[in-house]
């Protein structure tokens, strides 16, 4: 079942940060720093401004979650929404994709957000991308990292 992310999730969308970042870290070289991912878990879930559901199966453990925060877009009077988590332990369309679906029908519901931007990292599968087109996204542009 999907649903809303609450503070009690909080450990566990950390958890699969964490995982996901060990799965597909498009910044090997760069230290990890739990206690951030935890500030900001705690930000993004109690902020009403934010996106933040998780799938939790009929024995109440949380495989799948989905993470976005929204911040000002520094020449636009709206604003921007980016995919902080996207991770779902189960591969195939299934938990994540119905939590893609409802990040992008929750931000197509809020006119004072402009775009949503979810970057793929190097290595997802290209389903991934074939999905996001699927609700309507649209590939714009390379991103370009300096480290």
């Amino acid at each position: 079942m999907i649903r809303p992310a609450t503070l009690k999730d909080v450990p566990l969308i950390c958890v699969l940060g964490r995982e996901s970042l060990e799965v597909n870290d498009p910044y090997p070289t760069l230290r990890i720093c739990d206690d951030k991912i935890k500030q900001t878990a705690i930000e993004v879930v109690s902020g009403a401004a934010h996106f933040a559901w998780v799938n939790e199966d009929n024995e109440g453990n949380i495989d799948s979650a989905v993470c976005a925060y929204t911040s000002e877009i520094m020449f636009h009077e709206r604003k921007q929404c980016s995919l902080l988590l996207y991770y779902s332990r189960n591969k195939g369309y299934g938990n994540g994709g119905r939590l893609l679906k409802e990040l992008v029908t929750w931000w197509r519901g809020r006119p004072g957000i402009k775009m949503l931007t979810i970057a793929l990292e190097e290595g997802t599968d290209p389903k991934v991308g074939c999905f996001l087109e699927k609700l309507g996204l649209d590939k714009k542009l390379p991103v370009y990292v300096g480290l």
